[in-house]
């Protein structure tokens, strides 16, 4: 629900920088966050640094002062169709085995043009957030390249824009969000988002992707195709072993100061 602009001050919104950016804007789109939560009634976060803080949300994380709602409904089109594009279970007839444990999924045609700027309208949002979920999330220059190609002021960098698709299902923690970081696919940088149960690694610099990553590369015109992987990346258990240590550490020191009491 947005509240009337006239009841507080907003600064202008930051896409078309007219309207007040009083939008409830979710930085991730709650259709994403609906299915991690499932049956539950509240989505649990964990926010992890020197202490632990726990929280609980319905809808996952929105912001204000970032669009007006005229700019949200805009890019809530792309939403709606990245959601229709990445659907939430597969269907068997559409994997595919190449041999040596190696599985992908035909996620037939994409209208490419239309699935990269929900990519760019993803990437942005996340930039602009403060939330400590998007603290990777510095783009530098690609900021202003995204924003041109939002608003339509300079469309140019859209025909850069690239994803590998990943359908990741490991056996644990298969409902759990990790934040977005900067990572490497092959020598091309992207933006490594978890959009569960799918994976996305979001090119940033104009170099195509290299082979194998091309192979499921999104596609104009013909199938584009998911790899279908079941573990953790190296990375990935590494943050998932952070977490635990902290949360390990901050236990040990909340039961130490309960027996001091």
């Amino acid at each position: 629900m947005d509240l009337p602009a006239d009841s507080m001050t907003f600064p202008p919104c930051q896409l078309c920088g007219a309207a007040p950016a009083s939008c409830r804007s979710h930085i991730i789109p709650k259709q994403f966050y609906k299915r991690i939560r499932g049956t539950e009634k509240h989505l649990f976060e964990l926010h992890v640094e020197k202490g632990i803080e726990r929280r609980f949300t319905q809808s996952g994380i929105w912001e204000q002062n970032i669009l007006c709602p005229a700019c949200d409904r805009k890019l809530g089109v792309f939403d709606d169709y990245a959601y229709e594009v990445l659907p939430e279970n597969i269907e068997q007839t559409s994997m595919k085995h190449l041999g040596q444990g190696i599985s992908v999924y035909d996620l037939g045609l994409i209208d490419a043009d239309k699935f990269r700027k929900f990519l760019v309208a993803l990437i942005w949002r996340s930039a602009r957030s403060r939330h400590e979920m998007f603290r990777f999330m510095r783009i530098g220059p690609y900021e202003k390249r995204f924003e041109g190609v939002l608003t339509g002021n300079d469309p140019s960098w859209l025909r850069h824009v690239d994803c590998v698709f990943v359908y990741f299902k490991p056996a644990r923690y298969d409902k759990i969000l990790l934040p977005p970081f900067h990572n490497k696919c092959g020598s091309v940088n992207v933006v490594q988002f978890y959009l569960p149960p799918w994976k996305l690694l979001i090119k940033l610099d104009s170099r195509p992707f290299e082979v194998p990553f091309a192979q499921t590369a999104l596609k104009a015109g013909v199938p584009t195709y998911a790899l279908m992987m079941a573990s953790f990346s190296r990375g990935e258990l590494r943050m998932l072993a952070d977490l635990q240590q902290k949360i390990r550490r901050y236990e040990i020191a909340r039961n130490t100061r309960t027996r001091q009491i």
